[in-house]
């Protein structure tokens, strides 16, 4: 296995800032290392406020992608 991503991780409004973020993803970014992976990819959403605590975690933006949306 080459790579693998992470996207979707959010903490609860209430409980921001007390680290569970960081200890989450952390957890996430060992055990894909465990499992084989080479790199990981984490896909945040621009804007995202947890945009510094990826940065912090060692995470670089490759690129960015906009996303169009419609409602119906």
């Amino acid at each position: 296995m080459d790579s693998s991503g992470i996207s979707s991780v959010c903490v609860r409004t209430d409980l921001q800032g007390r680290g569970i973020g960081r200890a989450f993803v952390m957890y996430l970014c060992n055990e894909i290392y465990r499992r084989g992976s080479a790199d990981i990819s984490l896909w945040c959403v621009v804007g995202n406020t947890a945009r510094n605590l990826y940065d912090r975690l060692g995470f670089r933006e490759k690129y960015t992608m906009d996303f169009v949306r419609k409602a119906l």
